[in-house]
This record gives C-alpha cells, structure tokens and sequence, in this order.
C-alpha cells in the first residue's frame, strides 16, 4: 500500500525521466557497436514531477 502511495502517478501527477535507455556503444553514436539496450533508471531526485495533477488519481 505505501509503494502505491507514494509513486506520483497514482496522485494524478505526470512522471518524466524515470527510465532511461543505455546503448553503451563501443563506438559513441554507432548502435552496431553496443551488446543491445539496456533499461536503467533515474533517482527519484532526477524525475521531473507535474505540479499540477494531470489524470484523476
């Protein structure tokens, strides 16, 4: 129930920057180089949160 509460997009808020995809090219900029995406994510501190609700909670 906490874990509910606490994530900003059941309060109606608009959530961006989360995650992000690593690439980690051998090669910066050629994708033929990397072993294949990889999903990381973002510190909470780095989300980029809606002040105003966008969606009924």
């Amino acid at each position: 129930m906490a874990a509910i509460l606490s994530n900003p997009r059941y309060t109606g808020r608009q959530v961006w920057n989360r995650p992000f995809t690593d690439h980690r090219e051998a090669v910066p900029g050629d994708k033929r180089s990397s072993d294949g995406p990889v999903r990381t994510w973002n510190t909470r501190s780095d989300w980029v949160i809606s002040q105003e609700p966008t969606h009924p909670a």
